[in-house]
């Protein structure tokens, strides 16, 4: 993420790494990332997980969310985990149908999996 969002800066700082445009992140300091990451827990993951991507979202790539889901399926969740992927959004996934969208599903999810 640090390398293609628009907020670099946010990656390292709340990881407690200090910003430096002016260098590379070393071995260590990804090290540090990744176990600020839920990447790291995917295999701990039973509870349903509704991922909502917009496929311009420069402040989280899109690629983390899609690996995260083809992850969470081949850890055999089946149905239990969706994905859904709105077109020319990007973070606030803010365009008439992915808001629309994206609240029927919410409510339809909390519906089949809320308590």
């Amino acid at each position: 993420m640090h390398a293609t969002t628009d907020i670099p800066d946010w990656t390292t700082v709340e990881c407690g790494i200090p910003y430096n445009p002016g260098s590379a992140l070393t071995p260590q300091q990804y090290e540090i990332m990744y176990r600020m990451s839920p990447i790291q827990y995917v295999d701990a993951v039973v509870t349903p997980v509704l991922l909502r991507i917009g496929d311009i979202d420069q402040r989280v790539p899109p690629s983390q969310g899609r690996e995260y889901y083809h992850l969470l399926k081949a850890k055999g969740m089946g149905e239990r985990v969706q994905m859904m992927w709105y077109p020319e959004n990007g973070h606030p996934l803010d365009k008439v149908e992915a808001e629309r969208a994206g609240w029927d599903a919410t409510l339809a999810w909390f519906k089949k999996y809320g308590k």
